[in-house]
């Protein structure tokens, strides 16, 4: 035991420096989010150039960046999708991506070198430049949220969009759409996102579970690294209420992990019973105890959320008390029409 408490200080360790590392040095590489559009790739300066121009005219921030390997690519972005069939939506205003275009996250672009205009004139000499660092990047959270109208009401966590310049909603093969924030609750970490989305199944609550009940969680864990389509998992209520005996909250044994936060957990009939909200952090509680937990993870109830939303006079369906149960693949498949992964850029 004591061996796995020293492994897990220095896990700790390593993350954090590996994590510092990343974000002290400037590169081209997207963001963990993001991605670049490759629009062409051309292996002559001034060919990149003519085509960037023609680029130009049908979209806006085309530029060209030299590769490790002497060739130039014609790239938009960085932009916050994880397909090329998110970037062509994305695009789609503007105009129609090329065949050629696909996703990278830019590991090996060294140097940007053009810049059309507006209208394809350069704004900058076709000579090497090299783009002046950011103050302060943009950072990126993720997590996840659920439709409770018809209307396009979203509900999640607050600190998933607290401090958002910019908040994108994904749902199922929809375009992503820029939500707003309606309303927080930062005491309860709750949130109402606006959308124009129009949703064909939204989330019923209900106030009512048990203790030992079986609870299902939906959402977008490690977005760009685990399933696009979303992460369903299984487990239990294992107390009924938090940390210090909280009431608002369960304490449940489904697996949960970043990007979770703000998902439904459901119970076996479908209805939502909670907003998953953490996770207990193991390090800090093997450091502290010698032990690491294992599946410690917790829910809003139903009810406080229910209460926040009717608060701003938003009227949302009620759950039957007497719903049958339902198998476990269809509780999932029903929670992804209803759950969509939010991105929030601070």
């Amino acid at each position: 035991m004591v061996r796995l408490f020293v492994h897990a200080v220095l896990l700790a360790f390593l993350l954090q420096f590996t994590v510092i590392s990343a974000a002290s040095a400037y590169s081209l590489e997207a963001r963990e989010f993001e991605r670049w559009v490759i629009l062409d790739g051309k292996n002559n300066l001034d060919d990149a150039v003519a085509l960037a121009g023609e680029m130009a005219r049908r979209f806006k921030g085309v530029q060209v960046i030299r590769n490790e390997n002497g060739w130039f690519s014609i790239c938009l972005g960085p932009v916050p999708v994880q397909t090329i069939t998110e970037a062509r939506r994305w695009f789609e205003a503007q105009s129609s991506l090329p065949d050629t275009a696909y996703l990278a996250r830019g590991a090996k672009l060294v140097e940007i070198v053009y810049r059309p205009g507006s209208a394809g004139a350069p704004v900058a000499s076709s000579a090497p430049i090299n783009p002046p660092p950011p103050a302060e990047p943009a950072h990126h959270v993720v997590g996840t949220g659920f439709f409770i109208t018809s209307k396009g009401h979203m509900l999640t966590n607050a600190h998933v969009v607290s401090g958002c310049t910019t908040v994108s909603v994904f749902h199922g093969t929809d375009a992503p759409r820029t939500g707003r924030v309606l309303a927080q609750d930062k005491t309860n970490d709750l949130a109402i996102i606006a959308t124009e989305l129009t949703p064909d199944a939204v989330a019923v609550l209900h106030g009512t579970v048990r203790l030992g009940e079986q609870v299902e969680a939906f959402g977008f864990p490690f977005s760009g690294l685990l399933s696009s389509g979303g992460n369903f998992t299984l487990g239990n209520v294992t107390a009924l209420t938090g940390l210090r005996d909280d009431s608002r909250i369960l304490q449940i044994s489904a697996p949960v992990q970043p990007g979770n936060s703000g998902g439904p957990l459901l119970d076996e009939a479908g209805r939502v019973v909670g907003v998953v909200v953490s996770k207990l952090n193991a390090i800090k509680v093997a450091i502290a105890t010698e032990d690491m937990p294992q599946n410690v993870n917790f829910a809003i109830k139903a009810n406080v959320a229910q209460s926040f939303v009717e608060s701003q006079g938003i009227t949302i369906r009620g759950a039957p008390e007497d719903a049958p149960a339902m198998r476990p693949p269809d509780i999932a498949e029903l929670a992804r029409s209803f759950t969509g992964r939010v991105e929030c850029v601070q």
